[in-house]
């Protein structure tokens, strides 16, 4: 038997507003860092899932990012009732 455990309606979830001003504190944001084209960053930072036993995780994180920070425990996005079913992690690339 094949079942979802975890399913969200969404694909978009707020990052926590204390994971955002921290990060904001120490990177100072002055843009969306994933927009529909245009500007170039040379500094990017991003929130996402843990997810160390895969693919793309070994391809593209790990030989390019210049720095990866495990958060401890699960974050809870946007209006969620319960934690994230994943771990996450920031990751900063440089230019």
């Amino acid at each position: 038997m094949n079942r979802v455990l975890f399913k969200s309606q969404s694909t978009e979830w707020a990052t926590p507003r204390a994971v955002y001003d921290k990060l904001n504190a120490e990177f100072h944001f002055n843009f969306d860092p994933c927009p529909l084209g245009g500007r170039v960053n040379s500094l990017a930072v991003y929130l996402i899932p843990a997810r160390t036993c895969t693919r793309w995780f070994h391809d593209l994180v790990l030989p390019h990012a210049k720095e990866i920070r495990f958060i401890r425990g699960r974050l809870t996005f946007g209006d969620a009732k319960a934690p994230a079913p994943f771990p996450s992690c920031v990751v900063v690339f440089e230019r």
